[in-house]
């Protein structure tokens, strides 16, 4: 049995395009929350924030996009700061532009929407990372 390790395994053409298919569904799913909240905005009192927020995730998460592209395919690096940057500045202000809008109608779902958001990274995160650390692992 060979040892998998997931930071200098090879990323083949089709995990990414999975990864380009689930950021670009994000973008699209952030749009069409700016423009609802654009239409709703004279009944919204926090779209002036809100709207903020999600116009200026977009350009972050479409250069996220973008380079992920270039820096995993083209130069074939699996680490990258200007990569993380850009998905922490397109992620954080849209994912508190949605726990806004969700705070609107509960309070309750607005305060966990992004603890839920950030623990099921950390555990998905972890899940990957110990499952590929040993091919036996039941994790």
């Amino acid at each position: 049995m060979e040892h998998y390790d997931s930071v200098s395994a090879p990323l083949n053409d089709d995990v990414y395009k999975l990864r380009a298919k689930r950021v670009g569904a994000y973008i699209g799913f952030v749009v069409a929350v700016l423009v609802a909240t654009l239409a709703l905005s004279a009944t919204y009192r926090r779209a002036s924030i809100v709207i903020p927020l999600l116009a200026l995730s977009l350009p972050s998460l479409v250069a996220f996009l973008m380079l992920d592209y270039h820096v995993i395919m083209r130069q074939k690096r699996r680490v990258s700061t200007t990569r993380g940057l850009a998905f922490g500045l397109g992620f954080i202000p849209s994912v508190t532009a949605i726990s806004m809008l969700v705070g609107h109608f509960s309070f309750t779902a607005g305060v966990l929407f992004p603890i839920l958001i950030v623990f099921w990274f950390l555990a998905i995160d972890r899940l990957v990372f110990l499952g590929h650390r040993s091919p036996k692992s039941d994790v």
